[in-house]
């Protein structure tokens, strides 16, 4: 006989609670979260990390006294900050390319994940996501947790209207939060954070505008105050005071699950006050988490900052014994037998003759500043550990050895740094897929009115775009490109300098050294670039029905291989007009190789072409017949009796008026 369910039996999960009793239960979790993060010393390994890595915060720029009577000099050599640091600056130096990709690959589509890669572009630009993700991965790097949450704000973007009351109506726009792990208050017995269906997440905010976004709310959110219990929750607790503005206010989210199939969202402050309810407005929890790593069986994040903590102590320690004996017995100690009666009598020119008794013994230095040797090589071993340990090596950190000296080498050694970092990189990729994925969501979702951003376009151009979220209804998901981070660092951009002038790239000395001096690679790399970014300008034109004008000076080869991917799709043949402009335009840059000058393709490094022989009895290119059509290509390749067919319908290709048959 089967029993009864506890929720058949009249239990009901916290989430689905009324609004007027789930706020207790809220308030529970947030206290049941933090007394287990104190208890089990997860608050506490937090807290070290944070005063490691703002170390000048405790230390206020000065060596600190100790001791009795202050006799010892505490110096703290921040290795740990410096290291982390590096880290942060290889993961996130490339800016990342963002490809969005729709449902079909129609050209509706198309041109809306063309829109989305130039909104994400703006998101990252000017309303300064890159910061936000930056403040995201630093978090993640010396605290092992990192969060980017967003959330539509209705108050946020343009006013277009006025509302009730004579309020102005904005447009609205998206909010961004980076976070550490202390403010996302989760179920801390979770196998792994990916398990989570809820999460409750954490702000101060000033209390005033506050009351002024919720006037129902108006008194118990003025009342509200920043509980000394609060402080205890944060990273320091010694030196903040009651702030009577700032309130802490919580934002509750439960997934869309069996259990609570519409989501819940809730906005509530200290003491279990709900003064915002509803399901939730977004396909998944709006937030967003990068752990370096994690501790097994845990929620919680790890860094390998954690490890490096007791070596920073160790070094300190080091540091403050040699300062210490160097402070302490800097000034020159003299040694003298007792009843010795040294007399001193100076000379003219500041000499000075020590008369002493040689019965009792010369006078004598007494040197006390000599630190033993091995307290020197112990704190060279730690520093070196210490770089072991995170996988970031002197090179990285501006100070190579010695041995290493050539190009090669330093690159050799700074791409193991990177190799090591390989994991946080690609889950700094992921954090931007997903955020940049849950903006484009959130644009089709709440971007009603039509809004202005101004995005990138042909050839780096930047101009004003006009938008709404039905404009990118097709976008389903966003992808990240990231760059060879190690082209950032000297080491990796001197390598590359010896390969393109090994390779012929660099065409004088003056290119080459000026990537020794400042390791700037544009002068070399921008022609290419530049010819690169005229291709895909073209092809965007011939795609769009625009045959683009040739001139001699172009790099025709690069020119050809680069649109002829165009046609690389059984959908761009099947596209007459396509087929027949682009190699129509093909065949203009062959004709420019073949009759441009040869000493000027010598100058620009080209390889000429001989001057086509046309064959018996067919016009030679560019010459028209009488009575001949006047299709340029079919000038240049003539009639041609057998017609190829299509291989996905069966039928004949036909040019644009019909006559021929254009060739593959």
């Amino acid at each position: 006989m089967l029993t009864k369910t506890k929720l058949e039996s009249g239990a009901t999960y916290y989430a689905n609670l009324p609004v007027d009793e789930i706020g207790g239960e809220l308030q529970k979790k947030v206290d049941d979260y933090y007394q287990y993060v104190r208890l089990n010393g997860m608050l506490d390994l937090w807290r070290k990390s944070y005063r490691q890595y703002f170390r000048a915060g405790f230390h206020l720029g000065d060596t600190v006294r100790g001791g009795e009577s202050g006799e010892y000099s505490f110096l703290y050599v921040n290795h740990f900050r410096s290291i982390l640091q590096a880290i942060l600056s290889i993961t996130v130096s490339q800016r990342p390319t963002f490809d969005a990709r729709a449902v079909n690959n129609d050209y509706s589509s198309q041109a809306q994940t063309k829109l989305a890669q130039g909104l994400l572009d703006y998101y990252m630009r000017e309303k300064r996501l890159e910061r936000y993700v930056a403040d995201a991965v630093e978090f993640a790097i010396w605290s092992g947790e990192g969060y980017l949450a967003l959330n539509w704000d209705v108050a946020l973007g343009r006013e277009y209207g006025v509302g009730q009351n004579n309020e102005p109506v904005r447009e609205g726009d998206i909010k961004f939060t980076s976070c550490s792990g202390i403010d996302i208050i989760r179920h801390p017995y979770l196998r792994k954070f990916e398990d989570r269906n809820w999460l409750i997440v954490r702000e101060f905010v000033n209390k005033y505008e506050l009351a002024k976004k919720y006037p129902d709310f108006a008194d118990d959110i003025i009342n509200s105050e920043m509980f000394s219990q609060n402080l205890k929750n944060d990273f320091l607790d010694f030196y903040k005071i009651t702030d009577s503005d700032l309130i802490p206010f919580y934002r509750f989210y439960h997934d869309k699950t069996q259990s609570v199939p519409n989501g819940r969202y809730s906005e509530f402050i200290e003491g279990g006050t709900v003064i915002f309810d509803s399901d939730l407005p977004y396909p998944e929890i709006p937030v967003y988490a990068l752990h370096p790593g994690s501790i097994y069986a845990s929620p919680f994040g790890y860094t390998v900052s954690f490890d490096m903590l007791p070596i920073q102590r160790a070094i300190d320690g080091l540091a403050s014994t040699i300062q210490t004996n160097q402070e302490a017995f800097g000034v020159q100690n003299v040694l003298v037998p007792k009843g010795s009666n040294l007399d001193v009598e100076e000379l003219v020119g500041g000499l000075n003759i020590v008369q002493y008794d040689a019965k009792m013994g010369k006078p004598e230095p007494m040197n006390l500043t000599a630190t033993p040797v091995e307290i020197f090589n112990r704190y060279k071993e730690l520093i070196n550990e210490m770089e072991s340990i995170s996988g970031i090596n002197s090179v990285v950190r501006g100070n190579p050895e010695a041995s290493l000296k050539s190009g090669a080498a330093l690159a050799l050694v700074a791409s193991q740094a990177i190799q090591f970092l390989q994991l946080t990189q690609q889950r700094y990729v992921q954090l931007l897929e997903d955020s940049g994925t849950a903006i484009i969501n959130m644009l089709k979702s709440y971007a009603a009115v039509p809004r202005v951003a101004t995005i990138v376009g042909k050839m780096n151009t930047p101009y004003m775009k006009e938008f709404k979220g039905s404009d990118l209804e097709n976008v389903q998901r966003v992808i990240v490109d990231m760059g060879n981070p190690l082209s950032k660092t000297t080491a990796g951009k001197i390598q590359i300098a010896d390969t393109l002038l090994q390779y012929g790239f660099i065409k004088n000395s003056d290119m080459y050294f000026s990537v020794l001096q400042n390791g700037r690679l544009d002068s070399i790399l921008d022609p290419v670039q530049r010819q690169l970014m005229l291709i895909a300008q073209e092809n965007e034109q011939m795609s769009d029905g625009i045959d683009p004008p040739v001139l001699v000076t172009d790099n025709h080869p690069m020119h050809i291989q680069e649109h002829k991917q165009l046609l690389d799709s059984p959908e761009a043949r099947n596209n007459v007009e396509l087929v027949s402009i682009v190699l129509q335009h093909m065949q203009t840059h062959i004709q420019q190789l073949q009759t441009g000058d040869p000493n000027l393709f010598a100058i620009l490094g080209i390889q000429s072409l001989p001057p086509a022989t046309p064959p018996q009895g067919q016009p030679s290119i560019g010459q028209v017949t009488q009575g001949a059509s006047t299709n340029p290509l079919e000038q240049a390749t003539g009639a041609l009796p057998n017609l190829p067919t299509n291989p996905m319908t069966g039928e004949q290709y036909q040019t644009p008026s019909g006559a021929s048959a254009v060739p593959i």
